[in-house]
């Protein structure tokens, strides 16, 4: 979903409004959970497959909220989405660089 297209604009008034009819709850859940769906509709929007690895890191970052006053549930609640950050997101970009180092491919400046 693309954030210049029609599909976004509806999206988001649909979630505004729906933030903004919450927002008179007495309890701040029914708004949460609703920004939670709305967030992975908008992931999964793109490719649905992602949304069972946004689930594993939104368990994780939950449980170990939970349980923060432990040494191991504050480094795996650190550690686990930065992992999941550098894999999907720069293990290409480091592999790329990593193979031109090693095939002598620096360039000199």
């Amino acid at each position: 979903m693309s954030f210049a297209s029609i599909d976004f604009i509806l999206f988001f008034l649909v979630v505004l409004l729906g933030t903004i009819v919450l927002q008179k709850a007495k309890s701040n859940t029914p708004k949460h959970v609703f920004l939670l769906i709305a967030s992975y509709f908008f992931y999964g929007y793109w490719d649905w497959r992602f949304c069972f690895l946004l689930m594993f890191v939104t368990v994780t970052a939950y449980f170990t909220a939970i349980f923060v006053r432990k040494k191991f549930a504050f480094v795996a609640g650190v550690t686990v989405p930065l992992v999941v950050l550098g894999i999907f997101k720069y293990f290409n970009f480091f592999i790329s660089s990593f193979a031109k180092i090693f095939a002598g491919g620096v360039q000199e400046y």
